[in-house]
């Protein structure tokens, strides 16, 4: 069973290059309950009126706390996500509950990359789809058989995952969509052309 940075189980291809650095970061150790209580912030943390630059706010936010059990409940009956971490990124998981050992459900993967941006994302042989969410941040969407995989931007070098896999693959690029865009309201967003606009005209 692979380790790294992505942490599919099973999911051979998706676990080899999905996110930048999958196939030669080695796993960090696992946070300690104490650790773990000391990043574990809820996503209010984004509206608590803290002004520091996206990339820095998004560092004191628990993957987590970024999804509801409402939200994860148009796609199924989802369990409490699990907190993990893998080379830089901080990940927390979701599977959803199946009635048999046949049945396809998602599995969700909210990472956050503290030291990555969305230029990283490599393309999984599906290609790289770039476009722009509802508050204008960049993402970038890859796929292939295993899963489907939308990198949101924060700051220029930081950015979260949004991975879905276990289910067929439009069906997965689909759900990713979805949260994406439950996600795009809570996330910080860091771009040079949004803080200029905020600088009147003629300050020095």
């Amino acid at each position: 069973m692979s380790s790294k940075h992505c942490g599919f189980v099973g999911m051979s291809l998706l676990l080899g290059v999905s996110l930048s650095a999958c196939a030669t970061t080695e796993s960090a150790p696992e946070l300690t309950t104490s650790q773990v209580a000391t990043v574990r912030t809820t996503a209010e943390t984004l509206d608590s009126g803290n002004h520091k630059p996206g990339g820095q706010v998004i560092k004191q936010v628990d993957p987590c706390s970024l999804l509801t059990g409402s939200e994860l409940s148009r796609y199924g009956e989802f369990g409490q996500g699990e907190y993990r971490t893998y080379g830089t990124g901080r990940n927390c998981r979701w599977q959803a509950d199946r009635d048999g050992a046949a049945e396809k459900v998602p599995l969700v993967d909210v990472i956050i990359e503290d030291e990555s941006g969305v230029q990283s994302l490599p393309d999984l042989g599906g290609g790289r789809q770039s476009g722009r969410a509802e508050s204008g941040r960049d993402v970038v969407r890859t796929s292939n058989e295993d899963g489907c995989v939308i990198a949101m931007s924060v700051s220029e070098n930081t950015r979260v995952d949004v991975i879905v896999s276990m289910v067929e693959v439009n069906d997965a690029c689909s759900i990713a969509d979805g949260l994406v865009g439950f996600l795009d309201r809570k996330l910080p967003l860091e771009r040079e052309d949004r803080i200029k606009k905020v600088i009147p005209s003629g300050t020095h």
